[in-house]
C-alpha cells in the first residue's frame, strides 16, 4: 500500500513538473497621451457608435480631436467636473468614468473594464499635467 501511494505521489510530481505554464505578458502602457490614444482611446473608445464619428455625448476621442476635446474642458454630463483636470485625476470626469462613476455607466460602455495598468496610466498622465506628449 505504501508503495502504491509513493507511486501516485511521484507520478503527480512528475506531471506537475512536466506541465507547461503560460504567463500572460505584462501590459505596458506609458502615462503619455500618445500611448493612451493608441492603447485605450483607439481600441476601446473611438468606435463609430461611441466617441468616434458619432461622438456620443458630443465627445470625440479620435486621434485628430481627442486631446483638444478633453483637456481642461468642462464635462457635458456633469458640469462640476472637467473631462480632464490637468494635475488632478480625482477631479477628472474621464478618470471617474473609467474607475467608479457616481452617475451614468462605467466606461468603456459595452466593453470590459479597463485593466489596472491602463487605469493607472490614465491617472498618472493626468496627475503629471496631462501633456500632449
Amino acid at each position: 500500500m505504501k508503495r502504491f501511494f509513493t507511486g501516485i505521489i511521484s507520478s503527480c510530481i512528475l506531471i506537475i513538473l512536466g506541465c507547461e505554464t503560460t504567463v500572460a505578458p505584462v501590459e505596458t502602457i506609458e502615462p503619455k497621451f500618445s500611448s493612451l490614444q493608441a492603447n485605450i482611446f483607439d481600441l476601446s473608445c473611438s468606435t463609430k457608435s461611441c466617441h468616434g464619428s458619432d461622438g456620443a455625448g458630443s465627445l470625440f476621442l479620435t486621434s485628430d480631436k481627442s486631446y483638444n476635446a478633453i483637456v481642461n474642458k468642462k464635462a457635458v454630463g456633469d458640469s462640476k467636473y472637467y473631462l480632464v483636470k490637468s494635475g488632478n485625476a480625482d477631479s477628472s470626469f474621464l478618470y471617474i468614468k473609467i474607475t467608479n462613476p457616481t452617475s451614468g455607466s462605467l466606461m468603456p460602455l459595452g466593453n470590459p473594464k479597463l485593466s489596472d495598468e491602463k487605469i493607472n496610466a490614465v491617472k498618472n498622465w493626468i496627475n503629471n499635467g496631462a501633456q500632449n506628449n
